[in-house]
């Protein structure tokens, strides 16, 4: 449905806070203005953005029908997102074996606290003041001063405290920032059970002389991850430079529900991250503007939101895959991703989804050989 066909409720004079100016957050307080609603933003930091700073990729074939997000936001919502570059070409490194594809696969954005960053491109976008150093712990807090509260932390810290969260994944990530000599448009990605167990590692250029190197690691306590980051390191032989890293503990799950009364939950602490290999960007823009028509024109949140809802759900049956895996079935995942037929259906083909049923039974089948 059009926006601009959707009728509106009265919303002169109505007090909405968004606690979180993150992506879903800023996302949320975006489309909240554009249908008359100044809402109160709530930061715990002292500045908007993320506190580490990481690269993410939005690619096509996690996203249909989306096939260009920046083109598709743009149109639809009028919000203008600036990728630092286009993402050109894949490369996957297994175990023993390896895979190449390039063509126009999606775009990379920046997270962090510089002005270019996402958050701060979705700040910009919205034109309001954030109330920075203001740490909302509780809805409780502030419920009797508004008549809707959107919860946008990233995290499952509210959520949990109102017994409607459900924990998929837990793990720990390693963001280091190196110098060297580096392509742009490039997306490396290692997988590997001594180091990444069911998850992997990547990197993407912010420069030709400088990238970030992410490792994530399931399963482990924060005191592991120094080993898992120099097996790493040594087993792909990486001698870079680095110049800063910061650990952070991530989780994705399940909200249920997703509306609490006049309380909605929007990104990650809603549970609009995949559980497969974690893109949440598309999502949590989707969630915090849908979050927000909800508010604005009455809607039922949970039924805006269900298609996205079952995408998520089928790739989280993939991840259900990696978590069974070892290094042969990773080998033989990057050999499928890799054929030639299976590159020309998937990154070429407008219409393919990694959540198409074939692709699932695919993965399926080769685990079940072990």
């Amino acid at each position: 449905m059009c926006f601009n066909t959707v009728k509106q409720r009265r919303v002169i004079g109505m007090k909405v806070a968004v606690i979180g100016a993150g992506i879903a957050g800023l996302s949320c307080a975006y489309e909240l203005k554009r249908r008359g609603i100044v809402p109160t933003v709530f930061e715990k930091k002292s500045f908007t953005g993320d506190a580490f700073d990481l690269n993410i990729v939005t690619m096509k074939m996690f996203h249909r029908p989306v096939n260009d997000p920046v083109k598709y936001f743009k149109d639809k919502y009028n919000l203008e997102l600036k990728p630092i570059s286009r993402l050109s070409e894949l490369k996957i490194i297994g175990p023993t074996k390896m895979m190449t594809v390039k063509n126009n696969l999606g775009y990379i954005f920046k997270r962090g606290w510089e002005h270019d960053s996402l958050s701060n491109q979705l700040l910009h976008n919205t034109g309001i003041t954030v109330e920075l150093n203001s740490y909302i712990q509780d809805v409780g807090e502030i419920k009797d001063y508004f008549d809707y509260i959107v919860v946008a932390t990233g995290d499952d810290s509210i959520v949990k405290r109102m017994n409607a969260w459900k924990t998929a994944f837990h793990s720990y990530i390693r963001i280091a920032t190196i110098i060297g000599q580096f392509r742009t448009g490039v997306l490396t990605a290692w997988f590997n059970t001594k180091y990444s167990k069911h998850t992997f590692a990547f990197m993407v250029a912010n420069s030709p002389k400088e990238a970030v190197l992410t490792l994530i690691v399931d399963g482990i306590t924060l005191m592991d991850l120094d080993y898992y980051w120099k097996e790493f390191l040594f087993k792909e032989d990486i001698n870079y430079t680095i110049t800063e890293t910061r650990d952070i503990e991530y989780n994705t799950g399940f909200a249920n529900p997703l509306q609490l009364g006049n309380v909605y939950f929007i990104g990650n602490s809603g549970g609009f991250t995949d559980g497969f290999l974690g893109f949440g960007m598309v999502n949590s823009i989707h969630s915090g503007v849908l979050a927000a028509r909800s508010i604005a024109a009455g809607e039922d949140y949970s039924k805006l939101v269900s298609p996205i809802l079952k995408e998520i759900n089928v790739l989280y049956e993939l991840r259900k895959v990696l978590n069974s895996s070892d290094n042969k079935d990773f080998d033989a995942i990057v050999g499928l991703l890799g054929n030639s037929i299976s590159k020309k259906l998937s990154y070429s083909n407008p219409f393919f989804s990694v959540g198409q049923p074939a692709f699932i039974t695919k993965l399926y089948n080769i685990v079940r050989k072990k």
